[in-house]
């Protein structure tokens, strides 16, 4: 079972690039820095946005991605993923 979790993870690891294809190059700016560590405020500050846009922006990533969070967001374009805990 160990070895078909880890095929699993590589297949969409290697997809990440595929992902990240589906987003906007401002959006994929606006997810490196957030992935990066920075507030939504500073990300707007430094792209010279609204609080609003880069609300909007996240929320078409989100969509995207089929992601919940912003967070599950990141790990898909990243592609990290975490796989179940086998039995």
């Amino acid at each position: 079972m160990k070895m078909k979790a880890i095929r699993r993870r590589k297949r969409f690891v290697g997809q990440a690039a595929g992902v990240r294809r589906l987003l906007t190059p401002r959006e994929q700016e606006l997810l490196d820095l957030l992935a990066a560590g920075l507030l939504y405020k500073e990300i707007a500050d430094r792209l010279g946005l609204s609080l609003h846009t880069v609300n909007n922006h996240l929320y078409s990533i989100r969509q995207k991605l089929g992601a919940h969070t912003v967070i599950e967001a990141i790990n898909r374009a990243y592609g990290r993923v975490r796989t179940a805990p086998e039995n």
